[in-house]
């Protein structure tokens, strides 16, 4: 005997839908997003500083390059030489600008003074050990002839700023100005004046590396 028997149908029941993930929102910081732009304006402005100083450095190594008597005298015509070099007894410039206006005689009695390169200055030239030799060798170097030469005085004075004398053993093959020595004191404090006659050449001044 057959029997029909109809299919049985099972319903599964489908679980419940997991409730999905939120979607993944980002939010941005106001204070973070404001600090990265502070960093950002802080780098900028150290790179355009750095700029500035290496194009400030550039004009003036060009310049002190170009100007070869930036720290030095000029000589006159052509060429300079450091401010130490001038009346050194050592002719550096070609035509002899640097050694031709050491000496001078100052005031009515013509105290004899040089000038020295160490302390921009002039200094009265102490008697001590003063000879002829020294002053015939004095008016030549002034642009006066050897010949002109008179005589050399004495004159009481001091100074506070020393003073040159004349090393011991005066030798005319050695420049003038290598023969003399600053020194602090002056034995009795006597001066050399001096009395050159005669046409004297004129040296230029020495108003570019002295304005007394």
């Amino acid at each position: 005997m057959t029997t029909n028997q109809e299919p049985q149908y099972v319903h599964h029941l489908e679980p419940p839908c997991a409730p999905s993930a939120p979607p993944l929102v980002l939010y941005s910081d106001p204070k973070n997003k404001g600090v990265r732009h502070w960093c950002g304006r802080y780098f900028m402005a150290i790179i355009y500083s750095l700029l500035l100083l290496l194009l400030v450095a550039g004009v003036l190594f060009g310049y002190y390059w170009s100007s070869p008597c930036v720290r030095g005298v000029a000589c006159g015509d052509v060429g300079c030489v450091w401010k130490s070099q001038w009346c050194d007894g050592v002719r550096d410039c070609r035509g002899g600008q640097d050694e031709s206006s050491c000496l001078r005689l100052y005031g009515p009695s013509s105290l004899l003074q040089a000038y020295s390169s160490q302390t921009g200055s002039w200094r009265s030239v102490c008697s001590q050990g003063w000879t002829d030799h020294q002053g015939w060798a004095s008016c030549q170097l002034m642009g006066y002839d050897r010949s002109t030469y008179v005589a050399s005085g004495q004159q009481q004075g001091g100074s506070d700023r020393g003073f040159f004398t004349a090393r011991p053993g005066w030798s005319p093959e050695v420049a003038f100005l290598q023969q003399l020595v600053l020194r602090d004191t002056c034995p009795g404090n006597r001066l050399v004046t001096l009395r050159c006659i005669g046409e004297q050449s004129s040296p230029p001044p020495l108003t570019s590396v002295n304005q007394e």
